[in-house]
């Protein structure tokens, strides 16, 4: 068959009559999701430095070839200000928010927020999901640390590193568990 009915077609800059979005994909308001951060990379060095557990945060760079693309933590830099990546028409349709937990061979698995990029989302919605993610990452990764950090003396000196758990009335840590 040499007759290709697709070909010419581009999904990036035709709309079908049977699409439910016809216009071009562009980013959810993350200015207004997220006022008093200029970028990404804003967002990500508040939310790493005032979270306990330090998490990762990740945008997902959606591409017209579909591979698409992660930024993570240091690597937002790249992308630039909200406005400077609006000029750029990269578009931005789901971030990540994640963490390791210090000492142990563990993490807390990352939590998506999508980001409609046709225009279907509230900035308050996105928001609210993103600093809900944090607080659950965060609560988990202390779960975690609880579970595995435990010094010496807070159980009968049988502990193993990363394998006892944080005595919250421990005399020796405060209930803190070990240092690392």
């Amino acid at each position: 068959m040499n007759h290709d009915p697709f070909r010419g077609y581009d999904q990036w800059k035709t709309a079908s009559p049977y699409d439910e979005y016809p216009n071009e994909p562009e980013n959810c308001d993350f200015a207004q999701a997220f006022p008093d951060y200029e970028s990404p990379a804003d967002l990500y060095r508040a939310t790493y430095k005032y979270t306990a557990c330090g998490p990762s945060v990740g945008f997902h760079e959606r591409r017209p070839d579909n591979a698409g693309r992660w930024h993570y933590c240091s690597d937002l830099l790249k992308l630039g200000t909200w406005d400077e990546i609006n000029e750029r028409g990269i578009i931005l349709d789901c971030i990540s928010v994640s963490s390791i937990v210090e000492g142990v061979d563990a993490e807390v698995e990352a939590t998506y927020i999508d980001c409609d990029p046709y225009g279907g989302d509230d900035p308050e919605i996105i928001s609210k999901d993103y600093w809900n993610a944090v607080e659950y990452t965060n609560e988990r990764a202390n779960e975690i640390w609880n579970e595995t950090h435990g010094c010496e003396t807070c159980t009968d000196g049988e502990s193993r590193p990363g394998d006892t758990p944080v005595n919250p009335d421990c005399p020796n840590c405060g209930g803190n568990g070990i240092v690392i």
